[in-house]
């Protein structure tokens, strides 16, 4: 009788760790999947195992929307390139992602663009682009960054000192259009960030951290590429 109780107290123990381990689980399993043709690819997240199918298809539909619309002008700019004899192995549009937090019903990705194709499409030397999207698991819709952070003026403001001051550590220097006075209007970032109307792009790394992105010629010179500055979600 003694051995059949612990054996079951055992189990019991054992099963209650399983649960556990389920319920701190992310909910969504990200997959990669390919794309390839002359001078394009694209390896993008196909999402899956999830309980709510109707999400999980919300949230596949709206990545594929992203990486479709890639593609074509893709294949548009290759055309350009070709059209001007600029096709070359130095042409390329790629993308790819990261996935950066999944968990606590949230996925936060990134995906990155990397397009040369030509210089009458791509300019002198091509653009990058790196974009943050987190979605509630529950509904499939992207979540925006006012959902963690009140952005009020006083806070658009302590963003701000927090980006400048992290520029400082790392010697990055920011485009503005006067010497900085991080709360006051009148320079390029304080412009964007104090204005009402911006749209930050950013991701998760934890519940209480993300990443703020900007875009080469957003906030510095080309020379500096994507910039990422870490903002604290638990003040």
């Amino acid at each position: 009788m003694k051995k059949k109780l612990l054996f079951f107290l055992l189990a019991l123990i054992v099963f209650s760790l399983n649960l556990s381990i389920i319920e701190a689980s992310p909910r969504a399993i990200v997959e990669p999947y390919d794309y390839q043709e002359d001078y394009i690819t694209a390896n993008y997240p196909h999402l899956d195992g999830m309980a709510n199918q109707e999400v999980q298809t919300k949230m596949n539909y709206f990545i594929e929307g992203i990486v479709n619309t890639f593609i074509a002008e893709s294949q548009k700019g290759k055309s350009v390139a070709s059209d001007h004899g600029e096709l070359s192995d130095y042409c390329h549009a790629n993308l790819k992602y990261e996935v950066q937090y999944n968990n606590d019903n949230l996925l936060s990705l990134t995906i990155y663009k990397d397009v040369y194709l030509g210089s009458y499409f791509s300019g002198a030397h091509g653009h990058m682009y790196l974009y943050g999207y987190t979605f509630n698991l529950d509904t499939g819709n992207t979540v925006p960054f006012s959902n963690f952070v009140n952005l009020n003026t006083e806070n658009r403001k302590a963003i701000l000192n927090d980006i400048f001051n992290q520029a400082q550590e790392r010697k990055i220097r920011l485009l503005f259009k006067s010497s900085f006075k991080p709360i006051i209007p009148g320079n390029l970032l304080a412009d964007k960030i104090l204005d009402s109307n911006y749209t930050f792009n950013y991701y998760l790394v934890s519940k209480d951290k993300s990443m703020i992105i900007f875009e080469p010629y957003e906030a510095a010179s080309f020379a500096e590429g994507i910039l990422k500055f870490s903002v604290n979600l638990s003040k």
